[in-house]
C-alpha cells in the first residue's frame, strides 16, 4: 500500500488528504494491519463523496506510526461502524474510529496497550453539523494517550494480574475530559488480585484539565472474583480527575453470575475487545 506523510494532528490536512483521493464509491470491508514503521497516516478506508464503513485497522504491539490512525475517513459521506484496535506500539497523531464532514457514528475502539501522543476520536465530524453517536470504547489493558472524546459507551476490562491502584488508562493533554451521557461498564474475566474496598483506576489524568462526567455516573460492574471474595464495586469521579472503581463484596446470600452495581444504567452498545475482521480486501504495512 501507499502510506502518504500527514502531520500529527492537522485536521485541514486530513480533510485535503480525503478531498484529494478520486473514489466516489462506498469503501467496505477493508482491512489494514500495521507491524512495522509508518511515517504518515494509517487508514482502513478513504473516500470523498462515498462512505467508509466496516473497515478495520490494527496497529500491532511493535509498530510506529508517525501520524494519524482513523479507521473510515471520508470527506462528503459518512464513517460509521469502523474498528479500530491499537494493541500496543506509538502513534504520534490522533486516533479515528471514523472521520468524516458529515457522520461518525457506531465506531469502536479497543485500546489494550501503547503511547497515543494525540486524543482517541469514537468519531469526528470536521463540519458544523453531523452526528457522533453511537461509540465505543474498550479498554483492555494499561494505555497512554492524550485524551478520549465522542464515545457514547466505554467498557473497562480488568487483566487477571488487576491490582490495588492500578490504571487501565492514563491521559496526559491539559484539556478536559468530557463523558458526560456515556455509560461506563466494568467487566473481569475469572479472578483478580483485588480485594474488598480497593481502588482500579479506570482512566487517570496525568496532564490538566478536568474529568468531566454526569454527577452519578451511569454504570454497571460485573460480579467477579477476587482474594478474599466475589467482588462488584462503584465506579466515581474522584476530585474531577479520575475515573475510579472502588470494589465491595457480593453479599453471601448473592446468586453471583454476572451481576451489576452502582448506577441506574446499563450497557448501550456492544463492544467488542478485538476487532473482528471479515473483509474482503487485507492489508498488511510492515516497515513502510
Amino acid at each position: 500500500i501507499t502510506v502518504e506523510a500527514c502531520g500529527n494532528a492537522d485536521r485541514s490536512a486530513i480533510a485535503a488528504l480525503a478531498k484529494d483521493e478520486t473514489d466516489a464509491t462506498e469503501l467496505k470491508d477493508n482491512t489494514l494491519t500495521v507491524q512495522g514503521k509508518v511515517k504518515g497516516r494509517a487508514v482502513g478506508a478513504n473516500s470523498v463523496a462515498g462512505n467508509a464503513t466496516e473497515n478495520n485497522v490494527t496497529i500491532g504491539a511493535g509498530a510506529t506510526v508517525d501520524g494519524f490512525v482513523a479507521g473510515g475517513l471520508t470527506a462528503d459521506g459518512t464513517a460509521n461502524g469502523n474498528i479500530v484496535t491499537i494493541n500496543g506500539g506509538t502513534i504520534t497523531g490522533d486516533v479515528y474510529g471514523g472521520y468524516s464532514e458529515q457522520a461518525a457514528t457506531n465506531n469502536i475502539v479497543n485500546l489494550a496497550g501503547g503511547t497515543i501522543t494525540g486524543t482517541v476520536y469514537g468519531g469526528y465530524v470536521a463540519g458544523t453539523t453531523g452526528s457522533t453517536s453511537g461509540n465505543t470504547l474498550n479498554v483492555t489493558g494499561a494505555t497512554k494517550a492524550g485524551n478520549i472524546a465522542n464515545f457514547d459507551t466505554y467498557h473497562f476490562y480488568l487483566p487477571a494480574e488487576t491490582k490495588a491502584n492500578d490504571v487501565l488508562l492514563h491521559l496526559t493533554s491539559n484539556e478536559n475530559t468530557d463523558m458526560r451521557g456515556g455509560t461506563v461498564n466494568v467487566h473481569a474475566d475469572g479472578g483478580t488480585n483485588l480485594k474488598e474496598a480497593e481502588k482500579v483506576y479506570l482512566i487517570k489524568k496525568e496532564g490538566g484539565g478536568n474529568l468531566l462526567t454526569d454527577t452519578t455516573v451511569n454504570q454497571k460492574v460485573d460480579v467477579f472474583v477476587g482474594v478474599t471474595a466475589k467482588l462488584t464495586g462503584t465506579v466515581t469521579n474522584e476530585d474531577n480527575k479520575n475515573l475510579v472503581l472502588t470494589t465491595k463484596a457480593v453479599p453471601a446470600s448473592s446468586s453471583g453470575g454476572s451481576g451489576s452495581s452502582g448506577g441506574s444504567g446499563s450497557s448501550s452498545g456492544s463492544g467488542s475487545s478485538s476487532g473482528s475482521s471479515e473483509s474482503s480486501n487485507t492489508s498488511s504495512t510492515e516497515n513502510a
